[in-house]
């Protein structure tokens, strides 16, 4: 497959020539994002664009982003005149919509998501259903793929959270008559990933999200039945479906990187991939069958990171740096390094490289006791806030260096990303890194002009205790390090230290002048191509799974 197990400690992964990325590329050179305006062309290449949306979460390369971005521009000026759902975008490109405007922050790609939802929500309150309702199980097992997921994503990226009853509930009945009637693998396949797709954005304190649970799991279990029925797998089978299996796979290896399911799903998941022709060549006829193989083969790769930090949480700050903005919807939200962020301020592509290895990305609202922090193994502060940035700051006091420093001591693993004086404040940070050793001189550093990169580039030699491989970075507007008893350099640019880290009992506190790792600098999309944020945050990562202290990985529900 191209990725192996070494990747865990292997530098610079992101730059493999993996199989998923050979796959996506062949089906974008096959089906050119402008072809999709036609009619006839047009059916299921949701999935299609999902699986391309993956690769530039997994690589930052702009060849995906654009292609997605031009397929749905495509789709949107010919919906009008093809859609048949009343007007307007048809359900299965909701959430590349939804994404869109939470990339770019457009508001007309929220205006078509917001039409969607209405119109969606319109139609269960008249008794005609959303999805799941009538037809075979396997059409309404198809139609929860397309609806749900984005439902789910809008309700949480839009403070909607009545809707997630009526989700559940439409859940709860596809469920229910999958274990009724002689389910086919097409149908559990759209069932499984519907619901591997929609529980990301069901909150751990959502009633509904145990039901959605408890439904994959008894789903998944008749899905990896070497006996099952429904595919070519099993003698006396129905004639087989590829792209089915291909979900299938998807759907199990997923759910079991995230925890939703045993790790055990992972081989059967394997098991599936292996009975089709996925992992040699792009055998698909179809954008459907192809976004389904490009899925299934991403998985594949995925699956042995899982094992490093599989079970862990990583928690961002939302306490010390509590910015919030208003969204298309007239809404306040928390904005600025979040992982629900998907903007140039946030840190979803961090995010989605800690739920690569099989973290769970959550967000901490408050001040950092030893009670909030006790479920997680990674805990991040950035940026904290200045008032010019938030005029009810909440600056860090000596009890909160006490409580981290008490739970660093015990095994956590503390990120500290500083920002330049006029952004951040650095006083009151300095009460918690001073204690491992790490201060931040209120300096400003690498000042950058406008577009003039070169002002903040910086060369990372490789060969050392972080970047095994050489990288060209990117800082803009630094403060620096002042190091002291435990602390450690592990990044110095012109004299300056960058980057350190220091031990602190079982635990690893790692510090850095600058929140580089947000997405503005990693999606690839502004920074010109010799500069590699994102590979060097695969590093990082590498790094930080390193430093966990070992213990046995839980089995469900992280």
């Amino acid at each position: 497959m191209g990725l192996m197990l070494t990747l865990g400690v292997s530098a610079a992964w992101s730059q493999l020539p993996r199989s998923s990325q050979q796959l996506a590329k062949r089906a974008i050179d096959r089906w050119p994002a402008t072809q999709f305006a036609a009619p006839n062309d047009r059916g299921h290449a949701g999935l299609m664009l999902e699986a391309v949306n993956e690769e530039w979460l997994d690589t930052a390369d702009p060849i995906y982003f654009d292609y997605a971005r031009s397929a749905a521009d495509a789709f949107i000026a010919a919906e009008d005149t093809h859609s048949t759902d009343g007007g307007g975008i048809e359900p299965w490109l909701g959430r590349e919509v939804l994404q869109l405007y939470r990339v770019t922050q457009q508001e007309s790609y929220w205006k078509l998501a917001a039409a969607l939802h209405e119109r969606l929500i319109a139609r269960q309150a008249s008794g005609a259903g959303v999805a799941g309702e009538s037809g075979s199980l396997e059409v309404r097992a198809e139609t929860l793929y397309e609806t749900e997921p984005f439902l789910a994503e809008y309700a949480r990226t839009f403070q909607q959270p009545a809707d997630f009853s009526a989700i559940t509930e439409r859940f709860v009945r596809a469920g229910r008559d999958a274990r009724t009637v002689q389910a086919t693998q097409r149908a559990r396949a759209g069932l499984l990933a519907a619901l591997v797709d929609t529980l990301p954005s069901y909150a751990r304190s959502e009633p509904g999200r145990d039901t959605l649970l408890e439904i994959l799991r008894s789903t998944a279990q008749a899905a990896a039945s070497p006996h099952r029925t429904g595919s070519g797998s099993a003698t006396g089978a129905a004639a087989p479906d590829p792209t089915a299996d291909c979900m299938i796979a998807y759907a199990l290896a997923r759910a079991a990187r995230l925890g939703y399911l045993p790790s055990g799903y992972a081989q059967a998941a394997k098991r599936v991939w292996h009975g089709t022709n996925g992992p040699t060549s792009l055998t698909a006829d179809d954008p459907e069958a192809a976004g389904a193989q490009i899925l299934a083969a991403r998985e594949m790769e995925m699956a042995p990171l899982a094992r490093l930090g599989g079970g862990r949480v990583a928690l961002v700050d939302a306490w010390f740096n509590s910015q919030q903005r208003k969204n298309a919807a007239g809404q306040m939200e928390s904005f600025h390094y979040k992982w629900d962020d998907a903007s140039n301020n946030g840190f979803s592509l961090l995010g989605h490289l800690f739920n690569d290895y099989g973290v769970a990305t959550e967000t901490l609202s408050e001040a950092p006791t030893a009670a909030n922090l006790q479920s997680a193994q990674f805990y991040l502060i950035v940026s904290p806030d200045i008032p010019v940035k938030n005029p009810h700051p909440h600056y860090a006091t000596r009890e909160d260096a006490a409580q981290v420093a008490a739970w660093v001591r015990q095994g956590g693993i503390l990120l500290l990303m500083e920002n330049d004086p006029a952004n951040a404040d650095i006083d009151h940070l300095n009460l918690i890194a001073d204690v491992f050793g790490l201060h931040f001189n209120s300096v400003l550093s690498h000042h950058v002009d406008g577009d003039n990169f070169a002002m903040g580039r910086i060369d990372a030699a490789g060969g050392g205790a972080l970047f095994k491989e050489p990288h060209i970075l990117f800082m803009k507007d630094t403060c620096t390090l002042k190091l002291s008893g435990p602390a450690r350099p592990l990044l110095v640019d012109k004299g300056d230290v960058m980057m350190a880290a220091a031990r602190y009992g079982k635990g690893t506190v790692y510090a850095v002048v600058d929140p580089w790792l947000y997405n503005e600098y990693t999606d690839g999309r502004k920074l010109p191509r010799e500069y590699d944020n994102f590979a060097g945050a695969g590093e990082v990562l590498s790094w930080l799974m390193r430093q966990l202290p070992s213990r046995v990985r839980p089995s469900v529900n992280h």
